[in-house]
């Protein structure tokens, strides 16, 4: 049962709400380095976040010993919203400081958090148009650029063999990602999850996709 809950700006500069989700009915599953949630201000239903448990700045930096971990959790993740919905977009703002609130104090985004969304959305193809990007094949391919290189980033992944990767070296608009599968769908303004936490989308996600994503998890044995 999804209870609605009124987030401030005050409470987000208050305490990192990942580290303590204060909304936790809207976690679906927790895995040992990861949970899944219901994202508030879900633009369409069944818009979910992928984790971490702990502080990590971005996917691209996860330890070596989540890796095989995380790639799991995507393609369940993935593949259960392909069969609901028919499809999926991925993408991360990782640590570019644009996905949280106005203010430039807060800790939101120190958790790594991939987007996965129920979308056709071609957020790759507005990225490329932007900014300079790398094609990367696999994920291993994207650890590997970051070892390399690091630094702050955003990418969309159409699927597990193709990701977008472009490398930010300035400031980029708030929720930028969010804003663009928002007018895909011509959803106004309401991309801003804090404006609009769109409670009856939640809901009507989490009946569908909540136990199909617990029972998947656990027969991959990684459901804690």
């Amino acid at each position: 049962m999804i209870n609605p809950k009124t987030i401030s700006d005050e409470e987000l500069k208050g305490e990192c709400r990942f580290c303590r989700v204060s909304d936790a009915e809207r976690v679906l599953a927790y895995t040992e380095n990861f949970y899944v949630m219901l994202s508030l201000g879900p633009v369409v239903e069944g818009y979910l976040l992928i984790v971490t448990r702990d502080h990590v700045d971005c996917i691209a930096d996860l330890p070596l010993s989540c890796i095989d971990e995380f790639k799991c959790i995507y393609n369940v993740i993935r593949n259960i919203q392909i069969d609901i919905y028919g499809n999926v977009v991925s993408y991360e703002h990782g640590q570019a400081g644009v996905c949280a609130s106005h203010s430039s104090d807060t800790k939101h985004c120190h958790h790594a958090h991939l987007h996965m969304v129920p979308s056709s959305a071609r957020v790759s193809d507005i990225i490329k148009s932007q900014f300079e990007t790398k094609n990367l094949q696999g994920w291993n391919s994207l650890f590997d650029e970051y070892r390399e290189n690091p630094c702050f980033y955003i990418m969309s992944i159409i699927n597990e063999e193709e990701i977008t990767f472009a490398p930010v070296m300035h400031g980029i608009p708030r929720q930028f990602l969010r804003k663009v599968v928002a007018e895909h769908h011509s959803a106004g303004e309401k991309w801003d999850w804090l404006s609009y936490p769109q409670w009856e989308k939640i809901t009507a996600g989490e009946l569908k996709i909540r136990e199909k994503v617990r029972k998947k998890l656990d027969s991959e044995g990684l459901l804690k």
